[in-house]
């Protein structure tokens, strides 16, 4: 292990020091180790303004750094939650001058190597594998951005912000256009959450001073700084979604290069949200243009490996919502006050497109229930098509975002109140490490009426192999009648992705108009359930026309 030590040195005359120090395994029963290094002569520096206060100076400019390489003992890899345990490591550091104690400092640490890319365009066409400790994994996550004033979160608070999300099958947070205080990264530290680490910088309209670049490059290496020892930071972001070329040349690809040179043992990008090198952003399928169901072709034509945000807009319950302060329940009664919702970041356009809403018709509560309902789904939807593209070419899909970061309508799936929306729920079936789905599906024209058929799959994220597994399926008509059952049966290897095998079910001449549905149930070799999921297919008279969602 490579360990730097900064000192400083503020008195008029060159020291001789020591540095003792101590390794301990965190957690559990284990020895602890104690190096000494030195001795180390800290010199003092002639140019020193002894009469200036020292918070006044640039302490880079007299800090002394020095490299060691040394030997851990009883080392346990760090591992995300879901391949293993996040092992944990204490140092402390203590300072000796001429064989008496002087000053300390302690960190907490994890080894673990990562990796983006396997440099291989068959096996990973974007470059865009994601490794830790040589093992490929698939980030399942969300954005996430705590308080809109980050001095009122606390230890507690991120506590339960980043146990909700291990608690919803995420093992990726991307910490959005702002830096978190270190105790959310020393809780994804000690669960197992990877952090996706962006610069603070979002979208345009940055000048193109040299002074400015100059500062962000600072800032960065500093960024750099804070985050070194969190074993939970797999990457770096440079710029959210800067869409400016001067901005890149200007700002973006010199702060990456920084950081590069102060970490180069883990991934860095110089933005996100355009590929191929950058991640991509999923907002054509559904919100800001297309359908829900283009996901599918949208990711067959996806022009990088990652995808960095998806998703909708949600209101939260009435409950929540009758607590905004800017908001009263005359603003709630229609015709609703959508100016005052727009206020609160309401997008119009989209709910009028998708949801069908409109303001002075539609009470509060159906607006309500409709944006849950589509965000539900959409979220379902593009998550099952990211893990049946698992490696061919996604490996990682972010939800966008986690929890509101002040009372308002957004793309939340928690509310300011941290109370989960449906589509927290939805996201957490989608996300299990081992899960079962069914693509989107077409009817099949046949004599003497038409098919429903879905292909189904099996992703299985987990280092866990489920040898004779069965899927057993079937469909229901609109009066739950049973149309169709059967089994399905085939073998899933760790961190596999199968085509079970196709299923359907035949309409007669005269079928029943409105929602059928086909259930899946997934079982080990002992009868296990292992994952189970549902769909619902809306029938309609325009069926021969060829389409079923």
């Amino acid at each position: 292990m490579e360990l730097r030590v900064g000192l400083v040195n503020l008195e008029p005359r060159t020291r001789k020091a020591e540095l003792r120090v101590t390794f301990a395994p965190r957690g559990r029963e284990g020895p602890t180790e104690v190096v000494r290094l030195g001795p180390l002569h800290l010199t003092h520096h002639a140019d020193w303004p002894w009469g200036q206060q020292p918070t006044l100076l640039h302490m880079d400019d007299i800090e002394q750094w020095h490299t060691f390489h040394c030997a851990v003992p009883n080392v346990r890899l760090w591992w995300p939650w879901d391949l293993g345990a996040p092992n944990l490591h204490d140092v402390d550091v203590e300072l000796w001058l001429d064989q008496e104690f002087c000053d300390h400092v302690g960190t907490t640490f994890g080894v673990r190597t990562v990796q983006k890319g396997l440099n291989d365009p068959i096996a990973d066409r974007w470059n865009w594998a994601l490794l830790v400790n040589g093992v490929r994994f698939f980030a399942r996550g969300s954005c996430y951005l705590s308080d809109q004033f980050p001095s009122r979160m606390t230890g507690q608070r991120y506590k339960a912000d980043v146990q909700l999300a291990k608690d919803g099958n995420i093992n990726m947070l991307r910490v959005f256009a702002t830096v978190e205080k270190p105790e959310f990264y020393d809780i994804c530290d000690q669960l197992g959450i990877w952090v996706y680490q962006d610069y603070p910088l979002q979208w345009g309209g940055y000048v193109h001073t040299d002074e400015f670049s100059r500062a962000c490059q600072r800032q960065a290496a500093g960024l750099v700084h804070l985050m070194h020892n969190h074993p939970s930071v797999f990457m770096y972001a440079g710029h959210s979604e800067p869409f400016d070329v001067e901005v890149q040349r200007e700002i973006d690809r010199p702060m990456t290069t920084v950081v590069r040179a102060h970490d180069p043992t883990r991934p860095v990008i110089f933005e996100n949200g355009t590929g191929p090198e950058r991640d991509l952003h999923a907002w054509g399928c559904g919100w800001y243009g297309g359908q829900v169901d283009d996901i599918d072709a949208w990711c067959a034509a996806a022009q990088a490996g990652f995808v960095g945000e998806f998703g909708a807009q949600s209101f939260p319950s009435m409950d929540q919502l009758l607590r905004y302060p800017t908001l009263t329940e005359e603003d709630l009664k229609v015709p609703i006050n959508i100016a005052k919702l727009e206020l609160l970041n309401l997008q119009l356009q989209p709910c009028e497109r998708y949801l069908g809403l409109e303001p002075g018709r539609d009470p509060i509560g159906v607006w309500i229930e409709r944006s849950q309902a589509y965000q539900a789904e959409l979220i379902k939807t593009h998550i099952e098509a990211f893990r049946r593209h698992k490696y061919r070419d996604i490996n990682g899909a972010l939800a966008f975002h986690f929890v509101d970061n002040y009372p308002g309508i957004s793309w939340s799936i928690v509310d300011f109140w941290r109370s989960p929306k449906p589509a927290y729920f939805a996201l957490q079936k989608a996300f299990q490490p081992i899960h079962v789905m069914a693509s989107r599906g077409r009817c099949q024209e046949s004599d003497p009426g038409h098919s429903l058929v879905r292909e189904v799959w099996v992703v299985n994220d987990s280092r866990q192999a489920y040898p004779g597994c069965q899927v057993r399926w079937w469909f229901t008509d609109p009066r739950g009648h049973e149309i169709g059952k059967g089994i399905l049966n085939a073998d899933v290897r760790e961190d596999d992705l199968i085509l079970f095998g196709q299923v359907g079910a035949q309409l007669s001449e005269g079928f029943l108009v409105g929602r059928y549905l086909l259930a899946l149930e997934l079982c080990d070799d002992q009868k296990v359930l292992l994952s189970n999921n549902e769909y619902e297919v809306e029938v309609n008279l325009a069926l021969t026309q060829g389409y079923i969602p």
